[in-house]
Protein backbone atom coordinates (compact mmCIF):
# COMPACT_ATOMS: atom_id res chain seq x y z
CA UNK A 1 0.00 0.00 0.00
CA UNK A 2 1.12 3.31 -0.86
CA UNK A 3 1.44 6.46 1.48
CA UNK A 4 -1.41 8.13 -0.46
CA UNK A 5 -3.33 5.39 0.44
CA UNK A 6 -2.64 4.94 3.93
CA UNK A 7 -3.63 8.87 4.13
CA UNK A 8 -6.77 8.20 2.54
CA UNK A 9 -7.99 5.37 4.09
CA UNK A 10 -6.99 6.80 7.82
CA UNK A 11 -8.63 10.49 6.82
CA UNK A 12 -11.60 8.35 5.57
CA UNK A 13 -11.51 6.30 8.65
CA UNK A 14 -10.63 9.82 11.51
CA UNK A 15 -14.07 11.01 9.43
CA UNK A 16 -16.57 8.13 9.53
CA UNK A 17 -15.92 8.15 13.64
CA UNK A 18 -15.98 11.93 13.41
CA UNK A 19 -19.89 11.51 11.51
CA UNK A 20 -20.83 8.89 14.06
CA UNK A 21 -19.70 11.05 16.72
CA UNK A 22 -21.52 13.82 16.11
CA UNK A 23 -24.89 11.63 15.53
CA UNK A 24 -24.13 10.53 19.04
CA UNK A 25 -24.22 13.80 20.21
CA UNK A 26 -27.20 14.47 18.27
CA UNK A 27 -29.08 11.99 19.72
CA UNK A 28 -27.68 12.43 23.11
CA UNK A 29 -28.82 16.08 23.28
CA UNK A 30 -32.06 15.21 21.68
CA UNK A 31 -32.50 12.62 24.26
CA UNK A 32 -31.72 15.04 27.15
CA UNK A 33 -33.91 17.61 25.84
CA UNK A 34 -36.87 15.14 25.40
CA UNK A 35 -35.77 13.85 28.86
CA UNK A 36 -35.92 17.12 30.70
CA UNK A 37 -39.05 18.21 29.13
CA UNK A 38 -40.84 15.40 31.04
CA UNK A 39 -38.80 16.21 34.21
CA UNK A 40 -39.89 19.88 34.06
CA UNK A 41 -43.29 19.07 33.00
CA UNK A 42 -43.62 16.80 36.33
CA UNK A 43 -42.44 19.32 38.56
CA UNK A 44 -44.66 22.18 37.38
CA UNK A 45 -47.78 19.35 37.78
CA UNK A 46 -46.24 19.16 41.42
CA UNK A 47 -46.37 22.72 42.24
CA UNK A 48 -49.43 23.33 40.35
CA UNK A 49 -51.16 20.38 42.17
CA UNK A 50 -52.20 18.72 39.01
CA UNK A 51 -51.98 14.73 39.97
CA UNK A 52 -53.74 14.00 36.38
CA UNK A 53 -51.22 15.70 34.27
CA UNK A 54 -48.52 13.75 36.09
CA UNK A 55 -50.31 10.39 35.78
CA UNK A 56 -50.43 11.45 31.61
CA UNK A 57 -46.19 11.23 32.00
CA UNK A 58 -46.53 7.67 32.98
CA UNK A 59 -46.50 4.70 30.92
CA UNK A 60 -49.71 2.64 31.68
CA UNK A 61 -48.30 -0.04 33.29
CA UNK A 62 -45.77 2.71 34.93
CA UNK A 63 -45.18 2.52 39.00
CA UNK A 64 -44.18 4.82 41.70
CA UNK A 65 -42.76 4.27 45.42
CA UNK A 66 -42.83 7.17 47.26
CA UNK A 67 -40.66 8.00 50.23
CA UNK A 68 -42.28 6.34 52.57
CA UNK A 69 -42.19 3.03 50.73
CA UNK A 70 -45.82 3.11 49.27
CA UNK A 71 -45.47 1.36 45.61
CA UNK A 72 -48.32 2.31 43.26
CA UNK A 73 -48.53 0.24 40.35
CA UNK A 74 -50.67 1.32 36.57
CA UNK A 75 -51.61 5.08 36.20
CA UNK A 76 -55.27 4.51 38.05
CA UNK A 77 -53.57 3.82 41.36
CA UNK A 78 -50.39 6.29 40.57
CA UNK A 79 -53.41 9.42 40.48
CA UNK A 80 -54.97 8.10 43.86
CA UNK A 81 -51.91 8.06 45.72
CA UNK A 82 -50.93 11.33 44.23
CA UNK A 83 -54.27 12.90 44.62
CA UNK A 84 -54.28 11.37 48.58
CA UNK A 85 -50.79 13.29 48.58
CA UNK A 86 -51.35 16.21 46.97
CA UNK A 87 -53.07 18.26 49.95
CA UNK A 88 -49.84 18.36 51.59
CA UNK A 89 -47.67 19.70 48.67
CA UNK A 90 -46.22 22.65 48.42
CA UNK A 91 -43.55 23.48 46.49
CA UNK A 92 -40.62 21.34 44.67
CA UNK A 93 -37.59 21.95 43.01
CA UNK A 94 -35.79 18.93 41.00
CA UNK A 95 -32.08 18.92 41.38
CA UNK A 96 -30.95 16.35 38.16
CA UNK A 97 -28.11 14.20 38.42
CA UNK A 98 -26.24 12.35 35.45
CA UNK A 99 -28.55 11.07 32.58
CA UNK A 100 -27.81 7.52 31.51
CA UNK A 101 -28.92 5.76 28.33
CA UNK A 102 -29.10 2.06 27.15
CA UNK A 103 -31.34 2.11 23.75
CA UNK A 104 -34.99 3.17 24.35
CA UNK A 105 -34.45 3.50 28.01
CA UNK A 106 -32.61 6.13 29.75
CA UNK A 107 -32.63 6.20 33.87
CA UNK A 108 -31.26 9.41 36.19
CA UNK A 109 -30.88 9.94 39.46
CA UNK A 110 -31.13 13.61 41.43
CA UNK A 111 -32.52 15.01 44.40
CA UNK A 112 -35.51 16.58 44.85
CA UNK A 113 -36.44 19.20 47.63
CA UNK A 114 -40.10 19.27 48.61
CA UNK A 115 -41.63 21.82 51.00
CA UNK A 116 -44.61 20.06 52.22
CA UNK A 117 -47.48 21.55 54.40
CA UNK A 118 -47.45 19.57 57.91
CA UNK A 119 -50.38 18.73 60.48
CA UNK A 120 -49.70 21.15 62.12
CA UNK A 121 -49.43 23.95 59.39
CA UNK A 122 -45.82 24.81 59.39
CA UNK A 123 -43.85 24.03 56.41
CA UNK A 124 -41.09 21.40 56.26
CA UNK A 125 -38.61 20.73 54.01
CA UNK A 126 -37.44 17.33 52.85
CA UNK A 127 -34.59 15.63 50.53
CA UNK A 128 -35.02 12.45 48.81
CA UNK A 129 -33.21 11.20 46.34
CA UNK A 130 -34.93 9.96 43.23
CA UNK A 131 -33.98 7.05 40.67
CA UNK A 132 -36.53 7.69 37.47
CA UNK A 133 -36.47 5.38 34.51
CA UNK A 134 -37.86 6.22 31.22
CA UNK A 135 -38.89 3.96 27.98
CA UNK A 136 -39.72 5.06 24.52
CA UNK A 137 -43.36 4.20 23.90
CA UNK A 138 -44.95 5.00 20.67
CA UNK A 139 -42.48 7.88 19.67
CA UNK A 140 -42.21 9.75 23.51
CA UNK A 141 -40.57 9.46 26.69
CA UNK A 142 -43.07 7.64 29.27
CA UNK A 143 -42.28 7.17 32.80
CA UNK A 144 -41.93 3.66 33.26
CA UNK A 145 -40.82 3.53 37.11
CA UNK A 146 -39.93 6.55 39.65
CA UNK A 147 -38.80 5.66 43.12
CA UNK A 148 -38.22 8.60 46.01
CA UNK A 149 -36.09 7.74 49.10
CA UNK A 150 -33.98 9.26 51.45
CA UNK A 151 -30.02 7.36 51.80
CA UNK A 152 -29.75 6.02 55.33
CA UNK A 153 -26.55 8.01 55.65
CA UNK A 154 -29.04 11.34 55.74
CA UNK A 155 -31.95 9.72 57.61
Amino acid sequence: MNIERIVSFGLGAAMLALVATTAEAQDEHQTSSAVGMVRDAYISALNNKDAAAIVELYAEDGQLTDQFGNHFEGRDAILRGLTEASPTWGHFVVKPGELMQAGKVVWEMGVLLMHINAEDGSMMEIKNHYLVVLGMDEGAWQIKALVFGTPPTEM
